[in-house]
């Protein structure tokens, strides 16, 4: 279980969502992308938040090096941040559940945010129809599980019209061109 931060600040939130957006979409995390977030984090202006984020990097990232601390294994970078979409893949998906008409879409977006790593399944027969019904984990997936679910999701936006619905879909466009 990783560490929970308690940040104040925007500035802070974005590279917070950023992070976990990365570390959702990416099953296999780049050694140079995390040496950026390391760079990203020390920059950031409040003191506490920086703190709450550095705890929060060496919770999730001390897996990756052989030293202690992770913070000290890590080099630093640059990082930029996307900036033409701050809506996080999670913020996305609820949007679809809580504002979305169409059934299909709202499905799949509540299975990514419900399935994750789901390992059994139950076979309902009703009549002429036969389905698997998956154990809720309440985890998000992730990785590639993640990106094919949001291209059903996407496949089903297509009469979702207005301001958030562009949110939205951009936000899950962008997820699904992340790279791992």
């Amino acid at each position: 279980m990783s560490y929970d931060p308690q940040i104040t600040t925007e500035e802070a939130m974005t590279l917070y969502s950023y992070i976990l957006d990365y570390m959702i979409m990416s099953a296999d995390p780049k050694f140079e992308t995390i040496c950026k977030i390391k760079n990203h984090i020390a920059k950031v202006s409040d003191s506490n938040d920086r703190e709450e984020l550095k705890r929060y990097f060496e919770s999730e990232f001390n897996r990756f090096g052989s030293h202690e601390s992770a913070w000290d294994y890590f080099v630093t970078e640059t990082l930029s941040i996307p900036s033409e979409n701050k809506m996080s893949i999670r913020e996305a998906l609820e949007s679809v559940v809580n504002e979305c008409k169409d059934g299909y879409a709202v499905a799949y977006a509540k299975a990514a945010l419900e399935l994750g790593d789901s390992q059994t399944a139950e076979v309902e027969e009703d009549g002429a129809r036969v389905g698997l019904i998956h154990a809720k984990t309440g985890k998000m997936m992730i990785g590639e599980e993640l990106k094919v679910q949001i291209l059903y999701v996407l496949s089903n936006l297509a009469y979702w019209r207005g301001e958030k619905a562009r949110e939205v879909k951009l936000a899950l466009k962008q997820a699904c061109k992340m790279k791992g």
